[in-house]
């Protein structure tokens, strides 16, 4: 019984150190994150340039972000989106000027939840 806890353990820090690693990889491609940004497997994070989040953001596996508007998509610290998660802010190239999307810290949204932002959303802090 141990040893399984101990590989369960094993798997989720390797499985953590993975999202770590996709996060710095986001940053690369021009996302702006503080500390332990962490995206799950199979994150689609489009148009990075108009992200920003916080310290200990973590968006887990199969999530879809469009995050193409002017005033972007914003993550508080200390915030997660569960699986499944899609989001669009509803901007096109030459057309970005409505939507955004706004995420206070503390803050969590479930699995597979589908958010439109085309005429903004702005979540508070410590919202579950």
């Amino acid at each position: 019984m141990t040893t399984i806890r101990s590989l369960d353990r094993f798997e989720q820090k390797v499985e953590r150190k993975l999202q770590l690693w996709r996060g710095q990889m986001a940053r690369w491609r021009g996302a702006q994150a503080g500390a332990r940004f962490g995206l799950g497997r199979q994150v689609r994070l489009l148009y990075p340039a108009c992200f920003f989040a916080g310290d200990d953001v973590t968006i887990d596996d199969f999530g879809y972000l469009h995050c193409l508007s002017t005033r972007g998509v914003r993550i508080g610290a200390y915030s997660s989106i569960d699986r499944n998660a899609w989001l669009h802010c509803g901007g096109k190239p030459g057309d970005c000027e409505h939507g955004f999307f706004e995420m206070g810290e503390h803050s969590y949204i479930g699995a597979h939840a589908v958010l439109g932002a085309g005429g903004g959303i702005r979540i508070g802090s410590h919202v579950l």
